[in-house]
């Protein structure tokens, strides 16, 4: 690659999480691998089209339009099902996109769990760096990762504002 356009994701914590639940799965490297799963933030294969379905060209950091559609690719497993590919680092991402024409987008677990779960007859879940790890998160666990983070998010207890002032969260 000539020059590098890729925004630097590195996600140390998930990379040793990862690790550490491959060396030792138990309950605690198990809540630390998601905890830091859901904190990342992960590159994932798209095109960007414009709302006439024509693809935006560009490279590096782009202004994306607000009625811009995302096509999503997806990989398929030994069993044939789909799966969304997302990729840690950029080294992830290029054992993969060996000739280097599929771009990327940078996203969040949570967003791409919500795309796969509206699409559960087509797309089995996402994997994460399916060239190296190969870590898999079904539609089931995706649904339940979900509605945790939805009833934390509800539960949460908010600091009561200064006059003036916007509600804070506790921590």
């Amino acid at each position: 690659m000539a020059e590098n356009i890729f925004p630097d994701l590195k996600n140390e914590e998930l990379v040793a999480a990862m690790n550490a639940l491959r060396e030792n799965e138990n309950k605690d490297t198990q809540t630390a691998f998601v905890t830091a799963a859901i904190k990342a933030k992960y590159f994932a294969p798209a095109d960007v089209l414009n709302s006439d379905g024509t693809p935006i060209e560009g490279s590096g950091k782009m202004e994306i339009p607000k009625d811009a559609k995302f096509n999503f690719k997806l990989i398929v497993n030994s069993k044939g099902e789909q799966n969304f590919p997302l990729f840690t680092d950029v080294a992830e991402f290029q054992k993969w996109n060996k000739d280097e024409k599929i771009k990327t987008i940078v996203v969040v677990l949570p967003q791409m769990a919500g795309l796969a779960g509206k699409k559960t007859d087509e797309v089995k879940g996402l994997v994460i760096n399916p060239m190296n790890e190969n870590l898999l998160f079904t539609n089931e666990i995706l649904d339940n990762l979900l509605k945790h983070i939805r009833e934390s998010m509800i539960n949460k207890p908010v600091e009561p504002a200064a006059q003036g002032e916007a509600p804070t969260e506790k921590k």
